[in-house]
């Protein structure tokens, strides 16, 4: 697969951030924002599309992107949280045992 390169400028705080992730992980920072641009592929392309209608003047149409984005956000973390309630669960249980 062919690669293209960026030429990024940091704030300091991002700069840390992702140098504090990169030694956590023992990725390189680089390769750690790659995979997290990787796995936001699907909201900066809804992004695009929606800035596209709201340039355009079609504001039901990019209210209607950011309303889908946000339900869809909103599901993620009500399973992200049911994932966190078990595992506490699952902990209390061991516990009491």
């Amino acid at each position: 697969m062919k690669r293209y390169r960026m030429v990024l400028s940091l704030s300091k705080r991002l700069h840390t951030s992702l140098m504090n992730l990169s030694e956590a992980t023992g990725q390189p920072a680089a390769s750690c924002v790659v995979e997290f641009l990787e796995d936001f592929i699907p909201q900066i392309d809804k992004t695009a599309e929606a800035v596209t209608h709201a340039r355009n003047m079609q504001r039901n149409e990019a209210l209607k992107i950011l309303g889908e984005m946000t339900a869809d956000a909103t599901e993620k973390l009500s399973g992200l949280n049911e994932l966190l309630e078990n595992d506490k669960e699952l902990k209390r249980t061991s516990d009491e045992q």
